[in-house]
């Protein structure tokens, strides 16, 4: 649908249209982990933005190129944080509040990557609050998942615990499949270090449930593949936990 109305606007010269397909294609293209595709969607995206002084449709797509570089299986931290940077660059440029929030989300995300420290968790619960009084559930509950991740990382485990859970329900409420399955996986992984054998595996077993969900929404093999590549380490830790 999104190749068709792209032609579709390219044959009509409607370039405002263009730019707003390219950016929401490159969106789906993450989701599908279709990065090859999605880079030259990106640039296409960015090439448009840039010719026509469209700086908003130019920051959110250095956005989801720099958040795609953070997901990969294999993390390219530096071209990340260029690509993050010059987003939220544009986001202060035009005065952008929401999409600050939404960029600084992916740099705490980059934070926790690579060097996670006390001072990270302070600044995430600021990045929520930004993100709350602008109602944008679907980055809050991201960065909830972030939270989580990084109390988890200090040790902070039943912090972890109840940020996992506020992360989840809002996952739920949305609903949010995509960050579903990676609550709880994160969860029965921090579970298990608890020793709370149970819970672990009922979080397993749902994360597994909601990732098969998602395979069912792409019809060929190729793609069938290209999302379940980043996914081996859940089936690994389900084997584990039945082993």
């Amino acid at each position: 649908y999104f190749e068709e109305a792209y032609q579709l606007a390219k044959s009509i010269s409607d370039h405002f249209v263009e730019s707003q397909i390219l950016l929401f294609s490159t969106w789906t293209l993450e989701f599908e982990n279709n990065y090859s595709k999605l880079k030259q969607c990106s640039d296409e995206g960015i090439k448009i933005a840039q010719a026509y002084g469209w700086r908003n449709w130019e920051g959110y797509q250095y956005y989801v190129i720099g958040r795609s570089y953070l997901r990969r299986l294999q993390h390219d931290f530096l071209l990340g944080e260029e690509m993050l940077s010059r987003s939220l660059s544009i986001m202060k440029e035009t005065h952008d509040l929401m999409g600050q929030w939404v960029v600084s989300k992916e740099l705490a995300r980059l934070e926790l990557l690579t060097d996670p420290k006390a001072k990270l968790s302070d600044k995430l619960r600021e990045i929520i609050s930004g993100l709350n009084k602008h109602q944008e559930m679907v980055s809050n509950c991201e960065a909830m998942l972030i939270l989580a991740d990084t109390e988890d990382v200090l040790g902070n485990s039943e912090s972890a615990v109840t940020h996992y859970l506020t992360a989840l329900k809002i996952a739920e409420l949305i609903p949010f499949l995509e960050v579903q399955w990676r609550i709880h996986f994160s969860l029965a992984k921090c579970l298990k270090k608890q020793d709370n054998e149970s819970g672990a595996i009922e979080h397993m077993i749902r994360s597994i449930e909601v990732i098969n969900r998602l395979k069912q929404e792409f019809d060929s093999p190729e793609s069938i593949a290209a999302f379940l590549e980043n996914k081996e380490e859940v089936y690994s830790a389900y084997a584990d936990m039945f082993s």
